[in-house]
């Protein structure tokens, strides 16, 4: 007997893939092999272990998950208190579970999507692929100050911050009870040179001040009332009166609508969303992130851009400030003048 209701799905599933197929290739902004391109189980699995790379060392995910549990506030839920992170959040939190914490850094945050088959699941799974890189600009501060003022005049390095370059990649999914399940997790320690190499979305990754001001041509900063949905994380959204990295991550990503696993645009190659994240590099206590969501599927705008800044605040919540930009397809491929749109 023929399933009626699911032979209409599928072919409503293949229709609205064929659309987006022709509207990415339309826009210049994928190719049909990368628009809905779903991985059979072997090809995932290669996928996965391209992602992590030889220069990576795989870390256990149980061990993994069980940190990062270690650090939330217990519940009274069935489910782990992790179960509810985003894949934003987890990986950040993970990286702080094992390489702690630092004053002064640059976070460089890449999102992909895959899908693959997953039997029994009817449909593909959609499976998030996300590398975070800090990078620990403590001692670039203090060589500035040293240039600047002499090294009798500055304090030692200690109190700049010590620690290694990170990197850390993730394979990530839904299943129940869990937002982010870990598929697998894999950590480096980058070096100065490739540190020194690295870009973060258009600036030098360790740049010794604050450069997500000049990354884009940003519309008028206005204040937004943040309160509520950093009252309503996981995990305690701040550290001291000011948001913590997770946190903003996730507020920004939910300004702009942003959830990875409902991305049009999937393939191993294509990078749907960076962040760039910065924190004590301001002589105030400042935190501030920048999203950019690309390939988009539109003729006239290349990408998005949210801005998020975070200052602490009179009372116990952080006062917040936000941005747009606006990355046009079309013309010189420049951003939209403040206040006005793409053509």
């Amino acid at each position: 007997m023929i399933d009626h209701r699911r032979s209409f799905a599928t072919a409503c599933a293949r229709v609205a893939l064929t659309t987006l197929v022709v509207a990415a290739v339309l826009a210049g902004s994928a190719t049909a092999q990368e628009v809905g391109h779903v991985y059979d189980p072997a090809s995932f699995e290669a996928e996965a272990r391209a992602f992590t790379g030889s220069s990576y060392q795989a870390v256990n995910v149980d061990e993994l998950e069980t940190a990062i549990e270690a650090h939330l506030p217990a519940t009274d839920s069935v489910f782990l208190a992790s179960g509810s992170l985003s894949p934003f959040a987890k990986a950040l939190l993970a990286l702080q579970a094992v390489d702690g914490t630092l004053e002064r850094t640059r976070h460089y945050v890449s999102v992909r999507v895959l899908l693959a088959e997953q039997p029994p699941a009817a449909y593909p799974v959609p499976f998030v692929f996300l590398q975070v890189d800090r990078y620990n600009l403590g001692p670039a501060i203090r060589d500035e100050l040293v240039a600047e003022l002499g090294e009798d005049r500055v304090a030692p390095a200690a109190e700049f911050g010590e620690g290694p370059h990170v990197s850390w990649r993730f394979v990530m999914r839904r299943v129940m009870g869990q937002e982010a399940a870990l598929f697998s997790a894999a950590r480096a320690e980058l070096s100065d040179e490739r540190a020194d190499a690295a870009d973060c979305l258009g600036m030098a990754c360790l740049l010794p001040h604050g450069g997500i001001g000049e990354i884009a041509v940003w519309h008028e900063m206005e204040e937004v009332d943040l309160g509520a949905e950093l009252g309503g994380l996981a995990y305690p959204g701040t550290r001291g009166g000011l948001a913590r990295p997770a946190a903003m991550l996730d507020l920004v990503a939910a300004r702009a609508h942003f959830d990875p696993y409902e991305s049009e645009v999937t393939g191993s190659h294509l990078l749907v969303a960076e962040f760039v994240l910065e924190a004590g590099l301001a002589q105030d206590q400042v935190i501030e992130v920048a999203l950019r969501q690309g390939h988009l599927l539109d003729d006239s705008l290349a990408a998005e851009w949210q801005r998020l800044v975070a200052l602490p605040g009179m009372g116990e919540a952080p006062q917040f400030y936000a941005a747009r930009a606006y990355e046009c397809r079309r013309g010189d491929g420049g951003f939209a003048a403040p206040g006005e749109y793409c053509p």
